[in-house]
């Protein structure tokens, strides 16, 4: 189980089959029927059908001036907007499962490998071969910053030489940026927090919760503008949580706020530009969302109103996306939680289901995969 934790939890959000070193459901996953990229109005949520892949399982997407970009098996696909002209196909090592384009060089995790393409051609400039997943890329400082079994690492977005290794015990931690030259590494068994520039260890500690526990708790910790997010209470008998937000260098205690909410399968938090979206799949309470500067509780929703669960919830300005990463994606106001539009696709035939991933917002349209697949023997999935 050790070091699969992350790499499951990316799988889920998606929708691909695992890598055969997670030893996860035979190497072999769902049967794709479809993969498609659909673009939503930010307004009303209509959907038009931007890109298709039949008989395939495609990752969340990514866009960049008019270039949609989308992986799939051993191939990263740039697609131009208007018209849905494939403008060229990369091979990569492996799964494409996460993209970062620049205006310079698009950046692309495929198993153990990190691809530096050029946006124009698809020819590749330079990639470089870790050990374990290259998933959950940040790009800051002309770095690009990613997990692996032997740590956190640091590879230089011109040249794709390491600038900085930052040993640790396990794989595929989740990264996030927590400002003020800092970087953050929440794993099953320790957060640490270190320094961008050089990746030296600022402080660490181990995490709270039950490393052998698999879901529910422990509870993901993520940073963001000078602040450190996590639930280091969780009282199951009382039904009640408590979320705490510090300094991410000096962990000076800012806040703290308790909610009531017995726990689901799985409670996970995300930093959306000045809230703190606690998501609680199955839980009394499926989301809240916090001020990130008080911890007051902005909103909340009841479990499956809208979602039952919450796949990496994303934002705009306005507007806060999650999906039950089955068969429909919420549109929420950022400042009441209301639903403004909600997508759903046909129903599919009874053999079949949807995975719908975590959307990718821009100002002129919300993008979003919907694979299509087979239910494995027996109905189940």
């Amino acid at each position: 189980m050790k070091g699969t934790y992350a790499l499951f939890l990316g799988a889920l959000a998606t929708g691909l089959t695992l890598p055969c070193l997670a030893a996860a459901e035979g190497c072999l996953g769902p049967t794709p029927v479809a993969g498609r990229v659909m673009a939503l109005d930010p307004r009303t949520g209509r959907a038009n059908e931007v890109y298709q892949v039949p008989g395939a399982s495609l990752a969340r997407p990514a866009v960049a001036a008019d270039v949609l970009y989308v992986g799939r098996p051993y191939q990263l696909d740039a697609v131009k907007l208007q018209g849905g002209k494939v403008l060229w196909s990369f091979p990569a090592d492996y799964i494409v499962y996460d993209i970062r384009p620049t205006p310079q060089t698009v950046f692309c995790g495929a198993g153990a490998t990190l691809h530096a393409v050029k946006p124009a051609t698809g020819k590749e400039i330079w990639k470089f071969q870790s050990k374990g997943a290259v998933d959950g890329l940040l790009l800051a400082d002309g770095m690009v910053l990613f997990g692996s079994h032997q740590g956190v690492r640091a590879v230089d977005q011109q040249t794709g030489r390491q600038r900085w290794l930052l040993p640790g015990p396990r794989g595929w931690d989740e990264l996030s940026l927590g400002g003020g030259g800092t970087i953050c590494s929440w794993g099953r068994e320790n957060t640490l927090v270190a320094d961008l520039k050089n990746g030296k260890r600022l402080w660490q500690e181990k995490s709270v919760g039950d490393p052998e526990k698999w879901a529910g708790f422990p509870v993901n910790v993520v940073a963001s503008d000078g602040r450190l997010f996590s639930v280091p209470v969780v009282d199951e008998d009382k039904g009640k949580i408590t979320v705490t937000a510090a300094d991410v260098v000096t962990r000076r205690p800012i806040w703290k706020t308790t909610l009531e909410a017995r726990l689901g399968k799985h409670l996970a938090l995300y930093a959306l530009g000045g809230q703190v979206l606690v998501a609680n799949e199955n839980g009394d309470n499926a989301v809240f969302a916090l001020e990130a500067a008080t911890g007051k509780v902005r909103w909340q929703l009841p479990a499956g109103k809208p979602a039952v669960s919450v796949l990496r919830g994303t934002a705009d300005r306005t507007t806060i996306f999650v999906t039950d990463g089955q068969s429909t994606l919420w549109a929420l106001d950022r400042q009441t939680g209301k639903t403004r539009w909600h997508y759903a696709p046909p129903q599919p035939p009874a053999n079949q289901y949807y995975s719908i991933l975590a959307p990718t917002a821009t100002p002129d349209a919300i993008y979003v995969t919907v694979n299509q697949l087979k239910r494995s023997g027996g109905g189940d999935r």
